[in-house]
């Protein structure tokens, strides 16, 4: 990646060129994020499915120090459970690109009955994980077997499968 001013001089906050690099489906867009003067850097990430903030501090001798912020999903993403198969327990990812008012994470079996409400209420923005013990609404331990987990999403609806062993 190469980011150099237009015009050779000293500012670079002023106009940066954009690179994007060919085929790897990532962008690089300078400006300034935070709104303190320097230059910040946002990268797009396609591949990885992500949004990359490098904010920028520059010191007097105008050398600049770029650290990573949290990233930020670009669109909202159900994520395969590890370990699958499992047993005891079972990791859930979510990824939510914007903050969301209704998340419901479910479990049911092969015949659709509910087995366990993993999660209910409001979400912000970011990467989740959730963790299902394998074990019912009543704490009693599922049989092995194919279970799915759905997420809704402020009327979304996803769906995966994962299963247990014995």
């Amino acid at each position: 990646m190469c980011i150099r001013p237009r015009g050779g001089g000293l500012n670079p906050a002023k106009e940066v060129e954009r690179h994007r690099l060919a085929g790897e489906g990532v962008q690089v867009l300078p400006g300034d994020v935070d709104g303190d003067g320097d230059l910040d850097l946002v990268v797009l990430d396609r591949a990885l499915g992500g949004v990359h903030v490098f904010k920028s501090s520059v010191s007097e001798q105008m050398t600049a120090v770029l650290t990573p912020a949290a990233a930020q999903p670009v669109q909202h993403r159900l994520g395969d459970s590890y370990p699958n198969p499992f047993n005891p327990a079972v990791v859930i990812p979510l990824d939510l690109a914007t903050d969301a008012a209704r998340v419901s994470l479910t479990v049911y079996d092969v015949l659709g009955r509910r087995v366990r409400q993993v999660w209910q209420g409001p979400l912000q923005a970011g990467s989740h994980r959730f963790t299902w013990d394998g074990r019912d609404e009543q704490g009693k331990e599922v049989a092995a077997g194919v279970y799915v987990y759905q997420v809704e999403i402020d009327g979304q609806v996803e769906a995966k499968k994962t299963t247990k062993l014995p």
